[in-house]
């Protein structure tokens, strides 16, 4: 029995090695779709189902749109830097929830290419709850030759906090990134009841004593959803 935000935390990165996006969940496409072959949405939506047809997993827009997405991103990123601290001030960018790296990798190849004076002095960094994630993001960025001083990955406990050595490592300006994060966050549940004020939602087992009919392997529900009076104190 959980609150709501721990059963999400758990169902999603468990312990770092267990949860959903520990499992194969986020693919990669292994070369890019050509978009300037595509006439018109129907030949983008075929030739998107061709690949979903492989057996590929989820795949992000980042992914999807590689490179495109993400140097539209970083343009915006770097200018509105510019104009914020000028061009004395070093490009720093912190990504929360990396996925397999692609974001970091496009978005650093188009720095380096288009603005290798920003590059050469840049740091991005990657924050992933997720240990399959993280090492998959640092083996693509060993492998495209990103140099350490270039970008890092750091890895976050389970419950979400920062370790130590990355938050006393945030001076200067930093841009923050967060792709498909949002819709993936823990989140309590609070409902008012005109009698009782306001209740938080609990989840349990539903094979628990007490479930109640309509719950267990027979209705295909192993959780059911129950609400107590406010007590959690976040």
């Amino acid at each position: 029995r959980h609150l709501l935000r721990r059963h999400l935390q758990s169902a999603l990165v468990g312990d770092g090695r267990a949860g959903y996006f520990n499992q194969e969940v986020i693919a990669t496409l292994d070369t890019p779709l050509d978009f300037r072959s595509l006439s018109c949405e129907r030949q983008y939506r075929e030739a998107l189902a061709a690949v979903y047809a492989k057996g590929k997993a989820w795949l992000t827009p980042v992914e999807i749109f590689r490179p495109h997405y993400a140097e539209a991103i970083g343009r915006s990123m770097l200018s509105r830097h510019r104009q914020a601290y000028g061009p004395s001030e070093p490009l720093r960018i912190c990504e929360v929830g990396g996925g397999t790296g692609t974001a970091a990798l496009s978005l650093l190849g188009w720095l380096a290419k288009a603005h290798p004076e920003e590059y050469a002095r840049c740091h991005y960094r990657l924050l992933e709850p997720s240990e399959r994630l993280a090492r998959v993001q640092a083996g693509r960025l060993r492998d495209a030759g990103v140099p350490p001083e270039r970008a890092e990955v750091v890895r976050l406990a389970s419950s979400g906090e920062w370790p130590p050595e990355a938050r006393a490592a945030q001076a200067g300006a930093w841009s923050l990134l967060l792709l498909e994060v949002l819709d993936n966050l823990p989140h309590d549940k609070l409902r008012h009841d005109p009698d009782a004020g306001l209740l938080e939602a609990h989840v349990t087992a539903a094979s628990s004593p007490g479930s109640g009919p309509g719950s267990g392997p027979a209705s295909g529900r192993p959780f059911r959803e129950e609400f107590e009076p406010l007590a959690d104190p976040v």
